[in-house]
């Protein structure tokens, strides 16, 4: 798993909302941890511990916290831990390219196998 520390460029904090608005596409799959270092490390978000959880939306990448952030401030320095996937994809985006590439794979194979063989499969044999 690689991992990566999110810089206060990529995201905006609103602590009254408790809310953390991420730039750049990321999605909730992608966030691991967040703390507050101005406020004793305090964990803020961590996606697998009661308490500390929060709910995201992959449409807006805005992550609603269920820790009371209302104290906190703006400026305050947030370490935001993400897992470093394709961050722009979604699963199914991710998924439809994947299988695309397979496609055009098996398409290049076809043709080779044609060439080498004279044998020709009909074009319902590989379907896009």
């Amino acid at each position: 798993m690689e991992t990566r520390t999110l810089s206060n460029r990529e995201y905006e904090f609103d602590p009254l909302n408790r809310t953390i608005l991420f730039h750049n596409g990321w999605v909730q799959r992608n966030i691991i941890l967040v703390a507050n270092v101005t406020e004793n490390n305090v964990t803020m978000y961590n996606f697998g511990c009661p308490g500390v959880n929060g709910t995201f939306d992959d449409d807006t990448h805005k992550l609603t916290m269920e820790y009371n952030t209302t104290s906190m401030s703006r400026l305050d320095n947030l370490v935001i831990i993400v897992e470093d996937l394709d961050k722009n994809l979604t699963t199914t985006e991710a998924n439809s390219h994947l299988l695309r590439e397979i496609l055009t794979e098996l398409k290049l194979l076809k043709m080779h196998y044609e060439h080498i063989t004279d044998e020709k499969f009909s074009d319902e044999d590989i379907e896009d």
